[in-house]
């Protein structure tokens, strides 16, 4: 397999996620949003430009990043989904508002002006905060403990979603946070498909800009 991708792109980042989490081996293409695409992807997507596309075979390609993830989740025995309905729906939900809220404001916190990084911050910052209630605690062998991840104590395509926001954030945005959120921010900037995916092992004043 193929995966057409911009390594900036939040999209393209759980997407990578994702294919981390499952050890999926594929090669990796850079593929610039506006760039058209290659001859091998003409014909077989729609339009002429945009990330990512998965190239399965000649004859099997997948243009949308919600779709990718469920394909390859579902060729894989240990599925990033939860199995009950109702979490299920809950994880797709997720998924849908983060891709249409948040990351909107990861490109405008990488790539706009002060004015507009310092906006861009301020509404994830707000987000991140509103899910404190998502983490409540339960009870886990009769004794209370937080919910480890938005999805109960599985983490999930839920996580993975948020997984390129967080990894936008600064240290000292993260502190701003409650704690319960900061933790479970900690906990998701830790995991190794993150971590890899968004350059975290890299210091913040050392990470490539959009235009290295």
């Amino acid at each position: 397999m193929k995966l057409y991708a911009y390594r900036y792109c939040p999209f393209s980042r759980r997407v990578r996620i994702a294919l981390a989490e499952h050890g999926c081996e594929f090669e990796y293409v850079e593929q610039p949003p506006l760039v058209p695409y290659p001859a091998e992807l003409r014909g077989k997507v729609p339009g002429d430009e945009g990330v990512p596309v998965l190239f399965v075979r000649d004859d099997f390609v997948l243009w949308d990043s919600t779709a990718i993830i469920h394909w390859v989740d579902s060729a894989y025995p240990r599925s990033l989904y939860p199995s009950a309905r109702d979490p299920q729906a809950l994880a797709r939900a997720w998924q849908a508002w983060i891709s249409s809220k948040l990351y909107p404001k990861v490109t405008e916190l990488r790539e706009g002006d002060d004015t507009a990084k310092q906006q861009a911050e301020a509404a994830i910052l707000d987000a991140l905060r509103m899910i404190e209630s998502k983490l409540e605690r339960h009870s886990r062998a009769g004794q209370a403990v937080d919910n480890d991840w938005l999805i109960g104590t599985e983490f999930s395509v839920a996580d993975v979603a948020l997984g390129p926001v967080v990894g936008e954030l600064s240290s000292k945005a993260i502190e701003t946070l409650p704690a319960r959120v900061r933790e479970y921010v900690g906990r998701l900037r830790s995991r190794p498909s993150v971590r890899e995916v968004c350059e975290l092992d890299l210091a913040e004043n050392n990470r490539p800009s959009a235009a290295a």
